[in-house]
């Protein structure tokens, strides 16, 4: 093939390989044909001194692909027409793109290490922004032919032609990309909710032309929309927290701004509490998305997977979540709760966010004894809970909870949840406290049931409780005592 021969060839001037794989490149009409001319460019980075050429070269090319096809470019008179009423731009679908996939993923392989960083300035967020740029312009051309009323497109982002090309940079170039990215990727990973007001575009469309999802812009906004249902606000956050980002450019990505973005979603997502749920096929009221995302934050800092990096930033994570927690309360005002209006229409169970946010009972640098922290965290909503009957439909949560000690937490915890005053097993928060505490004495083998004297001076003084239910809790473990 030329384009390889090309970028094996020796005795040209690399000035002449050039043109020649430019003008291959602009005057075929083939993607795979475009896509080789591409890579024989890119296997020239190592041959020439100055690469200024060659990624002006590769701008080209990757500003070509940024548009609605890869083939042929879009003039300005073919929008203006398409504007008009005219015919719109053909639009590729993803698996039409071999050129922008390389751009994006495979030439991360092709490129020399000392290359990256000024590719990824220089190509991935211009080639972004123009995309979008057309993008914009192309789905309001389609929308203004259906729909009377398109003033929600004023303001309306529909990111590049292929969406998912912000989640698939930003996967494979984090660590050359500045911490700004971030920024451009949340409205691809925040892009489901805004699905309801795209749904009500869709009905119009559909009343308007019954057959638009057999023509070219139908499929396409299909598949816009297929895309933007599935997107996970913090997934790819929180899988690069686990990683331990290391950017190689300044202003990078770091844990710090990971954390900062985290916060951010999580501000936008409480405020907008749907999800998309595939069993009726439809968006619904939910704070499960929130909940989720606190949840994989938090299970980042517990503590148990032992690694420097995740004990080095146990607090950052632990203020991030902290941080998050405090705007939801911000949010649930008296006028709210009276508000027959609410917006939000519903907010996460405050006993659910309080069990989210519970300290590590094996890290916390704060404390000398974190499993006391925990314990003493735990106990304050016990106390809530008892102080409020209405909260004991989520006391399930602090059951489940009683899973986090290990080791020997889980002894520790038993005693600090269980051997307290028996004055108090009579009251509903005293009741609640030996629930708790039963749940952590279960998780003992029966040698430590055995020979440890002060879990069996606990549980005899559970047996000899004045309380109706405690006594029998504490006969529950007698069988594992000789």
């Amino acid at each position: 093939m030329l384009g390889e021969i090309l970028a094996e060839a020796t005795s040209l001037p690399i000035s002449m390989n050039i043109s020649v794989l430019q003008n291959l490149f602009n005057e075929s009409h083939h993607t795979d044909v475009q896509s080789r001319a591409v890579s024989a460019v890119l296997s020239l980075f190592d041959k020439v001194f100055d690469t200024k050429v060659i990624l002006s070269v590769i701008a080209g090319f990757a500003f070509q692909a940024a548009g609605p096809g890869e083939v042929e470019p879009t003039s300005e008179a073919d929008w203006v027409n398409a504007e008009n009423g005219g015919k719109l731009p053909t639009v590729a679908m993803t698996d039409e793109r071999p050129s922008l996939n390389l751009f994006v993923k495979d030439t991360y392989y092709k490129l020399p290490e000392e290359h990256r960083a000024e590719y990824v300035e220089k190509i991935l967020p211009p080639l972004v922004d123009k995309s979008t740029r057309q993008h914009n312009r192309w789905m309001k051309a389609f929308v203004s032919r259906n729909v009377a009323d398109i003033s929600l497109l004023k303001t309306f982002d529909f990111g590049p032609f292929h969406i998912k090309i912000i989640d698939d940079i930003l996967d494979k170039w984090q660590e050359y990309l500045p911490a700004s990215f971030l920024l451009r990727h949340r409205g691809y990973a925040l892009s489901y909710i805004r699905q309801p007001e795209l749904d009500r575009l869709t009905e119009a469309i559909a009343k308007q032309e019954p057959e638009y999802r057999q023509t070219n812009a139908g499929k396409h906004w299909s598949q816009y929309m297929d895309f933007c249902r599935s997107s996970e606000p913090f997934e790819k956050l929180q899988a690069f927290l686990d990683e331990k980002p290391e950017s190689k450019v300044p202003n990078g990505i770091t844990v710090e701004s990971l954390t900062a973005e985290y916060a951010e979603r999580a501000a936008v997502v409480v405020r907008h509490p749907i999800k998309f749920a595939s069993e009726p096929a439809k968006f619904v009221v939910s704070t499960d998305v929130i909940m989720d995302g606190l949840e994989a934050h938090g299970g980042a800092y517990r503590g148990y997977s032992d690694t420097a990096y995740r004990m080095q930033q146990q607090m950052l994570y632990q203020r991030t979540l902290e941080q998050i927690a405090a705007d939801v309360e911000s949010l649930r005002t008296e006028e709210w709760l009276n508000s027959l209006d609410r917006q939000p229409v519903v907010l996460p169970s405050w006993l659910h966010l309080q069990v989210t946010i519970l300290p590590s009972p094996k890290v916390n640098q704060v404390v000398e004894e974190p499993e006391k922290e925990f314990v003493r965290r735990v106990l304050q909503l016990v106390e809530r809970c008892g102080a409020d009957p209405t909260l004991l439909s989520g006391f399930k949560l602090l059951e489940e909870v009683m899973g986090s000690p290990q080791g020997a937490k889980i002894l520790s915890c038993a005693l600090l949840l269980g051997d307290g005053p028996t004055n108090e097993h009579t009251s509903l928060y005293g009741t609640l406290r030996i629930q708790l505490a039963q749940i952590m004495v279960s998780r003992l083998d029966s040698a430590e049931l055995e020979l440890n004297d002060e879990v069996k001076a606990m549980l005899r003084k559970w047996k000899a409780s004045p309380s109706e239910y405690v006594p029998r809790v504490g006969w529950r473990f007698d069988n594992a005592l000789s």
